[in-house]
Order: structure tokens, then C-alpha cells, then sequence
């Protein structure tokens, strides 16, 4: 007596579940569009391309923050600037060469010379590869060279005119441009600055072409040789702190 009384509520549910979908159906068949209707949404506007952020302002310290510069002493302070500045002055010095200036190579030019590789140690006269003109028939060539941490040389042919030998800027100028082309080849550049790491800018003109090539001064890397033999176990070493060494 108890299930079946127990039963009948769940038999209740069924039967209102079943008439909820039989009158679903029959709207869905007899009126589609109001089941299918889209609900209207605000259209999105394209978003346009990001122009350059402006110039920041000052940044501003929020209240209760405390200045950095107004904990060191007044004393102090200037001659602490002083000091970073220099700092900072001989870091750039140290870190900055003119091989960083980016170079772009201009189209349809007359001029060959290398891009990049040319390497050069300090004091020491090195020959410059790869120079060369390829111009029309002109009754006379001149190119120059010039540098400005070196000096340049080449040799004297018959039928070609030199200019500023041993100096900073080399002119050479020839009726023919067979001549001219072996004076290019024979194109010696010698640091006058000693430095073990730095470079030079060398600019090679003809008419109105101009290109701009660097040359790289610094010392060769001496290679370091280990002979290991056959045996490696016999070349270990092992280096342990007891003097004052942590527990």
C-alpha cells in the first residue's frame, strides 16, 4: 500500500513532463520563427590601429612613498650624481663602437667593397679586400677613401695618380680603369689608435656614389690547446675551501 502511494506522485511528474514537450513541439512545428528568432546584439566596432603612445609625463609617487635621492645626504647627493654620470659616460665609451651604425647597402652602384669581414689588428698594416670600380668609359676615374681612426696606403703605377698616401684620405685617379682597379687592389689600412676591441668606417666615393663599409680592429683570439692524452681521469682536479668555509 505504501510504494503504491509512493508511486503516484512520480507519476504525476511524468505525465506533466510529457505535455510540456508535446505542446513544445507542436509551437516549434506550427511557429519556427519565434523559437528561431535571433536575439539583437550591438555590433562591435573594429578597432583601429594603435598610433604611437605619446610622451609620458613625470611619473608621480603615490603619498606615503618615500624619494630615493631624498634619503642620501644633501652633502652627498651631487657628488653621488656626479660620479654615476661619469660612470655611465665611460660604460657607453667602453660598449658603444661604430660598428653598431646600422649601413644600407644602395642599389645599381659602381662601387665594390666588402660589406662585412674585413679585420684588422691595431698598429698593424692589413689590405683591404674586395675594392674595386665597374663604371662606363670615361676619359678619367678618381675615387677616394677615407677613414678616421687609421691611415691608408697603396702602391705607385705607372699612368695613376695618387693623392694623400699614409694619410686619412686617399685619392687615386687614372685614364685607364684597369690601372685604377689595381691600385684598389693593392689598398693598405694601418690603426693609429691602439685598442684591443674597437672599429673604423671607411668611406669609398666615385661621382656621386657613396658607400660606407666597416673595418673591424681588435687582437686575435689566442687559441688555447688542452692535451688531454688518454687517460682524462689523470688530468682531474678537484679544488675544496677549508679555510673559512661555510658549515
Amino acid at each position: 500500500m505504501m510504494s503504491v502511494l509512493s508511486r503516484a506522485p512520480l507519476q504525476k511528474v511524468a505525465v506533466s513532463v510529457m505535455v510540456l514537450l508535446t505542446c513544445y513541439f507542436m509551437i516549434s512545428c506550427h511557429c519556427p520563427e519565434k523559437l528561431t528568432k535571433e536575439v539583437p546584439t550591438q555590433e562591435k566596432p573594429r578597432l583601429k590601429p594603435q598610433s604611437p603612445l605619446p610622451k609620458s609625463d613625470p611619473c608621480n609617487c603615490p603619498p606615503g612613498s618615500s624619494v630615493l635621492k631624498n634619503e642620501v645626504p644633501k652633502d652627498e647627493y651631487e657628488e653621488l650624481v656626479r660620479r654615476r654620470a661619469k660612470e655611465l659616460q665611460q660604460f657607453k665609451i667602453r660598449t658603444t663602437s661604430v660598428l653598431s651604425t646600422p649601413l644600407i647597402a644602395l642599389p645599381n652602384s659602381p662601387l665594390q667593397y666588402p660589406i662585412q669581414g674585413v679585420h684588422a689588428q691595431p698598429l698593424i698594416s692589413t689590405p683591404v679586400p674586395g675594392l674595386a670600380l665597374h663604371a662606363g668609359q670615361r676619359s678619367s676615374y678618381k675615387v677616394s677613401l677615407e677613414v678616421s681612426k687609421g691611415v691608408l696606403t697603396t702602391e705607385i703605377a705607372d699612368g695613376g695618380m695618387v693623392q694623400g698616401d699614409g694619410k686619412t684620405k686617399l685619392i687615386m685617379e687614372s685614364s685607364s680603369l684597369v690601372i685604377l682597379n689595381y691600385l684598389l687592389a693593392k689598398v693598405v689600412y694601418t690603426s693609429t689608435i691602439y685598442h684591443i676591441h674597437t672599429g673604423d668606417l671607411v668611406s669609398f666615393q666615385f661621382e656621386e656614389h657613396e658607400a660606407v663599409f666597416p673595418i673591424t680592429i681588435k687582437q686575435p683570439l689566442l687559441p688555447v690547446l688542452y692535451n688531454m692524452g688518454k687517460n682524462v681521469s689523470s688530468h682531474v682536479t678537484v679544488i675544496t675551501k677549508t679555510f673559512l668555509r661555510y658549515p
